[in-house]
């Protein structure tokens, strides 16, 4: 792998010349680091987004749990609500009886 590129390179500034091969160089070392610099945007926008997601989920997590919560209390309270007024519609009705029934 080396020697191929040493091949390429000997090649290059036969062809090139001294000049152009050190222009050449420098723009090879422009490209290169733009290169970098767009590899480097991709990983951090690659881990900004796997933080968001994870955060997300757990937000999502979070909610799910609260309203599993909250369904679990109000089917709690309406339970609660109907036993009192199973209660509470025959304690009425014997009262109303017992008041009628000192009537006559």
């Amino acid at each position: 792998m080396e020697l191929q590129i040493l091949l390429i390179l000997l090649i290059a500034f036969i062809i090139l010349g001294p000049e152009r091969m050190m222009d050449m160089a420098v723009e090879i070392g422009k490209l290169m680091r733009k290169l970098r610099l767009m590899w480097d945007d991709l990983k951090m926008q690659a881990y900004i987004e796997s933080t968001n997601r994870k955060a997300i989920e757990e937000e999502t997590r979070e909610i799910e749990k609260e309203m599993k919560e909250l369904e679990e209390e109000i089917k709690e309270e309406e339970e609660d609500e109907r036993d009192r007024s199973r209660t509470g519609g025959n304690a009425s009705n014997r009262t109303s009886e017992g008041i009628k029934g000192e009537d006559n």
